[in-house]
């Protein structure tokens, strides 16, 4: 088994509190995040709902934030030499082939040993297994004299990746969802762009989503069958297996459906660009307002013989956060047993997109990029701004391995690059990330590393290293403009 290097291991011991690499003076404003579960499906409706309104009124304040700040003032751009000096205080410091046995072989490379990460090319040793176009291909690998292309199963969709154990294959793929949408009559997702004129393909915005499929095959050899099939709304985002036990996440947009964030003539010279969104708004507060509870949820499907079937899901699987710590759209943990398959799905629901999954034999964390907007104002303070962070959501998998269970909540300033900015050990998890500071009309990146420990369901830091390697001073003011120049791009996001 080879595993990737994980650079920073060593640089913290478990509890041992690490003074920054300088002071940190960056205000943090934003909330940090917590998971609480719904009571009920009414309960979960009238927070889902609530959460929709708090999003939705955001987006439109943002919106005509930015268009008041670009009518209103005017940019004196000044000499490069200038702007790039600022005022000298707004940067934060900072063998043998006649055997019968397989010969030794390498596995996927893997974060954490013993928890298997999904991947385009499996071996055994004796056979090589991969996704090959629209199917999956077994190939002799052993001996070398028997090299051959043994089998090929077909697989619906686009392959993504997949797990290979002893005697089960269980392979990813995307699908358009409109023939399962209209064979069970279910109605389309409407655009939540606002868009006035037709979609060009199924799955882009054009009322039915993609799915991610998952088909679980039996293994003997070289021959292959489909053992079971389900259909989740929503796009792969990443799966772990420890043991029998598979963890697939996916995130939906399936709850962001229920506003409309632009006029269809926004942007239009000839009209009233305010008007048109506080129209837009009380257009959304009675959409959202008479929405049911099936138009905030992503759809699950099992697939038996030739006939889909729609999957209920508990509400009581349901966590909602702190109003405005997560972004668009629902996160879904979908855990089967591949030793035990009759007995279905179990997992967790999050209303929010994350980004990032880690996992090892214990614990499985969502991590959630989060971003807030330094605000519009004549003059910024002094006092630098973290305008990026991550929140972070640990879930139990090792007390019941068939049901995630949702433990803990934790937020740091600035963003996770990807899973290996994450490790966990001793139930002490450490976290690595880049935060974007503005202050004035400067921004710069600069570097953290944090320590965090659980306590009740909160995840706190008990050791941190702060400002590692700023980075360079950039023309903020540039940045903005170019924001403003394109309507449709939220500051947020920059």
């Amino acid at each position: 088994m080879t595993t990737k290097p994980f650079v920073f291991l060593p640089v913290l011991s478990h509890g041992l509190l690490v003074a920054g690499c300088g002071d940190d003076v960056r205000d943090y404003s934003w909330s940090p995040a917590t998971l609480s579960r719904a009571n009920s499906c009414g309960d979960l409706e009238v927070r889902l709902k609530e959460d929709a309104l708090f999003k939705m009124n955001a987006t439109i304040d943002s919106a005509i934030a930015s268009i008041e700040a670009r009518d209103s003032r005017t940019f004196d751009m000044g000499d490069d030499e200038a702007l790039a000096a600022g005022d000298g205080t707004q940067s934060p410091t900072a063998p043998s082939e006649n055997g019968d046995s397989a010969p030794d072989h390498s596995e996927t490379n893997v974060q954490v040993d013993g928890v298997d990460e999904a991947d385009i090319v499996k071996t055994d040793g004796n056979y090589i297994y991969t996704l090959h176009g629209r199917s999956f291909a077994v190939v002799t690998a052993w001996p070398t004299s028997a090299l051959e292309l043994a089998s090929t199963t077909p697989v619906e969709g686009y392959p993504l990746e997949m797990f290979v154990t002893d005697d089960k294959v269980v392979i990813y793929t995307r699908v358009d969802g409109q023939p399962i949408f209209d064979g069970l009559g279910l109605p389309q997702r409407s655009d939540p762009y606002g868009y006035d004129y037709p979609m060009p393909e199924p799955g882009y915005g054009s009322g039915y989503p993609s799915l991610t499929k998952v088909t679980v095959l039996s293994k003997s050899g070289t021959a292959a069958a489909v053992e079971q099939e389900y259909y989740f709304e929503g796009e792969y985002l990443s799966a772990r297996r420890v043991g029998s036990q598979v963890h697939t996440v996916v995130t939906s947009s399936a709850y962001r459906q229920l506003w409309n964030s632009w006029p269809s003539y926004y942007g239009d010279s000839d009209g009233d660009e305010i008007d048109a969104l506080e129209e837009l708004r009380s257009e959304n507060i009675y959409r959202i307002a008479t929405a049911t509870l099936q138009d905030c949820l992503a759809y699950r499907f099992v697939k038996n013989g030739d006939a889909v079937e729609q999957i209920p899901c508990p509400c009581a699987d349901y966590w909602l956060p702190t109003e405005g710590t997560t972004q668009h759209g629902v996160t879904q943990i979908e855990t089967f047993d591949l030793d035990n398959l009759s007995a279905g799905l179990s997992g967790a629901h999050i209303v929010g997109a994350v980004q990032t999954v880690y996992a090892n034999a214990e614990s499985l964390y969502l991590a959630a990029a989060h971003w807030q907007n330094p605000g519009w104002m004549e003059e910024r303070p002094d006092t630098p701004v973290s305008v990026t962070a991550t929140h972070v959501h640990k879930f139990d998998i090792a007390t019941d391995p068939a049901t995630p269970r949702y433990v803990a909540s934790g937020s740091v300033p600035g963003l996770v690059h990807n899973q290996f900015s994450l490790d966990e050990q001793d139930g002490i998890l450490r976290v690595a990330t880049t935060d974007r500071v503005v202050s004035g009309y400067t921004s710069q990146s600069v570097n953290d590393l944090f320590v965090l420990a659980q306590s009740g369901d909160a995840l706190h830091a008990i050791g941190q290293i702060q400002n590692l390697a700023p980075g360079n001073i950039r023309h903020y003011r540039r940045l903005v403009l170019s924001a403003l120049s394109y309507h449709r791009l939220p500051l947020p996001y920059l």
